[in-house]
Order: structure tokens, then C-alpha cells, then sequence
């Protein structure tokens, strides 16, 4: 099959295409139009992504991210005035990753993206046995020093449960993130729980 590039050289150097080239140059113009029209369904004029491609683009808006979960068993946990790092639990099925630095001696994830730009998830949960005295407290860290946590009273009728569910830009390119806990009871208190992240962009 002639090449494209060939019969518009023919035609510039003024010589006649058979009715055979001119059929393939309409059916190769005619599929190049077509694939640059799937183009314009998944990219923006900006060069990122259409906001409608995960509407039309069928399978391939499964896209791979970066995500990961640590688990942390059951473990006493010593009343304190200061936040600390709990013990992951490896190996557990709960405690894998994809496309994360994962750091199960040091109980850090470590994230890369573009900073301002990437988009991160965070979901972590903390169960605590049940106890009236003091505070429970719950948070996610990171290198800089950012946090958002949960706290409470404790509860002597049932577990005290702490979530944590949060969106936000990542600030620097490289990035480590740990959960980490906290009771004031007056004594050890057993507790387990999960921390999550997900790269949504």
C-alpha cells in the first residue's frame, strides 16, 4: 500500500495519481480524521485530561494509582502527654502497597507527587478499648509537620472509635506520612487500627 507521504510528493511534483493511490489517500485521510477526533474526547485544550474521559472512554478509565495500607494489630498503647507511632502488623494482607514507599520498621508511607497538584487521601481509624478516664487521640503526621486528627472522651461501655477521612494538595514533591495515637488514661490501653492513602492525581 503507497504511503501518504509518497502520493502528496507525487502530487508535488506534478505528476497524476491512478485511481487506485487517490482511494488510498481518501480512506488513510479519512482514518487519521477519525482517530484525531477520539483525541479531543479525552484531552483537554490544555493538554490534560477531558473532565468527561472516565465518562467516554469505556476500560480505559481504570487508570493504575499509587495507594497503600497499613495495618496495625491489637497492642497497648502507654498513657502519655504526647503522640506516638504504633507497631505495624507484617505481614497481614492489610498491610501492602502500590506505587508507595512503604516503611513498615519506621510505620511511614512516603508519597511522591507534584506538589500543589497532587491530590491525596488519607483514611485511618483507630480502635480503642473501653475506658471512662481521660482523652483518645488519633492523627495522621507528616516531615513538615502538618497533621489533622480526631480526639476523645474515653468510654467505659463501649470501644472508642477514631476516624479520620481527609483531601488535600500535597505541599512538597517527596513526602513521608505516619499515623500516630495518643491516651491519657492513667494506664496502657489496648487498641488497633488501619491508615490508608491514595493518590487521586
Amino acid at each position: 500500500m503507497p504511503q501518504i507521504g509518497d502520493l502528496f510528493a507525487k502530487l508535488g511534483q506534478g505528476q497524476t495519481l491512478s485511481v487506485g493511490e487517490i482511494e488510498t489517500l481518501r480512506l488513510e485521510m479519512n482514518r487519521l480524521q477519525q482517530n484525531a477526533g477520539r483525541l479531543d474526547a479525552i484531552s483537554a485544550p490544555t493538554g490534560g485530561l477531558d473532565p468527561n474521559v472516565f465518562r467516554n472512554s469505556g476500560e480505559f478509565s481504570v487508570f493504575p494509582m499509587p495507594v497503600a495500607s497499613m495495618r496495625y494489630d491489637t497492642q497497648a498503647i502507654a498513657t502519655g502527654t504526647s503522640y506516638a507511632a504504633p507497631t505495624v502488623l507484617t505481614p497481614s494482607t492489610a498491610t501492602w502497597y502500590h506505587g508507595v514507599v512503604i516503611d513498615t520498621a519506621n510505620a511511614k508511607l512516603q508519597v511522591t507527587g507534584q506538589p500543589g497538584q497532587s491530590v491525596l487521601l488519607f483514611v485511618l481509624w483507630w480502635s480503642w478499648t473501653a475506658d471512662a478516664t481521660g482523652n483518645r487521640a488519633l492523627r495522621w503526621t507528616d516531615n513538615s509537620g502538618n497533621e489533622i486528627g480526631d480526639i476523645r472522651a474515653g468510654n467505659a461501655n463501649f470501644q472508642n472509635y477514631l476516624h479520620v477521612s481527609h483531601v488535600r494538595k500535597m505541599a512538597s514533591a517527596d513526602t513521608w506520612y505516619q499515623l500516630q495515637v495518643w491516651q491519657n488514661s492513667g494506664g496502657n490501653l489496648n487498641g488497633d487500627g488501619l491508615f490508608c492513602v491514595f493518590r487521586l492525581r
